[in-house]
């Protein structure tokens, strides 16, 4: 008996196939092949598209001491959204902290320096070439600490 026919025979039983599945004849070997078991493998029209990774768009910081005074901190954390919030965020942290305590009503009216200083910022933020505000944008918690 050659090996080769001995290989065949035991082929037409079944042929063992690699991680697509299993390929199985009948005994008799006259070619009737049997499903595909699919164990380890979807069809590719089933697959999810590859998952892309989500750039951080949080950004946050600590200022202190801060507005001229080792008894003052500010506090802030943006979370950004939309196509680019990454960039709203990072613009915000900075422009907010810088404005803020050159505000003229930094020391005496601290509410309508908040206010004033969002507002310029938002404004700032609409002349900004490398942001585009309609898409993205962040929301903010800035806390003020003074002793």
């Amino acid at each position: 008996v050659d090996i080769a026919q001995e290989e065949d025979k035991d082929a037409t039983k079944r042929i063992d196939g690699n991680r697509n599945g299993n390929i199985t004849t009948d005994k008799d070997g006259e070619g009737q092949i049997g499903e595909v078991q699919n164990s380890h493998t979807e069809p590719l029209a089933s697959k999810k598209p590859a998952t892309v990774a989500k750039i951080n768009q949080d950004r946050g910081g600590i200022a202190f001491p801060y507005g001229n005074s080792t008894k003052t901190a500010l506090f802030a954390v943006y979370d950004g959204h939309g196509q680019g919030g990454e960039l709203v965020s990072q613009f915000a942290l900075h422009h907010v902290q810088k404005r803020l305590e050159k505000h003229p009503s930094f020391n005496d009216n601290i509410e309508q320096a908040f206010k004033e200083t969002f507002l310029a910022v938002d404004k700032d933020l609409t002349e900004e070439p490398t942001i585009e505000p309609l898409y993205a944008g962040t929301t903010a918690c800035v806390a003020l600490l003074r002793d």
